[in-house]
């Protein structure tokens, strides 16, 4: 493809690039994105995107920075998919600390616009790395911001709240939503947690959420 004259668009190449890593070719694909480079073919902020998502893909976070790097330089702005695309490389890398300091630094200069899916991709990989408590921080933080945490990021908090048997934190949030959040894991880990005694409390949640009732082990 790359041998091609003259050479295909961008938008030709963005899509086959997006068919190899369909089929998880990653290296691959990246190769024929530096073929690519090197003669000068067309590519577009998608183009980059995918290169950033394959290097994200084979454990190589810093070429994915570079490649943005080579973006800023071409004139092309980063979008929210770019940056969500890095932190998910570091938190696959294992870089927590790097993907939160990148997830701030964005948040608070106002660089991209984040939206829901850039924030439970952060609180998702928090819970994942055992780092329910900074989770449930940021969850916090982004209830003050402008585009507000989905139900999806709530119920992600809750569950890990209640695998680490912090189940009054895990009810404070609970008891600020208006619709019902994974109150299987709610019940469960209060039971799990000797609360069976707590008779005001429960009474409280079987009151407001009868269909608990089907869950109680008697």
């Amino acid at each position: 493809m790359v041998a091609l004259k003259p050479l295909p668009s961008a938008f030709d190449f963005t899509k086959f690039l997006g068919a190899l890593v369909k089929m998880k070719q990653h290296s691959v694909a990246l190769h024929l994105f530096v073929k690519m480079l090197e003669r000068d073919a067309p590519v577009d902020l998608y183009t980059i995107n995918t290169a950033i998502d394959c290097f994200c893909h084979v454990n190589r976070a810093d070429f994915a920075f570079a490649v943005l790097g080579s973006l800023v330089k071409r004139g092309v702005r980063p979008s929210v998919v770019t940056f969500t695309t890095l932190i998910k490389g570091l938190f696959l890398q294992g870089k927590v600390a790097e993907a939160q300091k990148l997830f701030l630094k964005l948040l608070r200069e106002k660089i991209c616009e984040l939206n829901e899916v850039t924030y439970l991709i952060v609180i998702n990989d928090l819970c994942k790395a055992g780092h329910t408590l900074r989770a449930r921080d940021l969850l916090m933080i982004l209830e003050k911001g402008r585009c507000k945490p989905d139900i999806k990021a709530y119920s992600t908090v809750i569950d890990s709240l209640c695998k680490d048997r912090m189940v009054d934190d895990a009810l404070q949030i609970f008891s600020k939503l208006a619709h019902i959040v994974h109150y299987y894991s709610m019940v469960y880990a209060i039971f799990v947690d000797g609360r069976r005694r707590n008779t005001y409390k429960m009474r409280w949640w079987l009151t407001k959420y009868p269909q608990i009732w089907l869950l109680l082990p008697f």
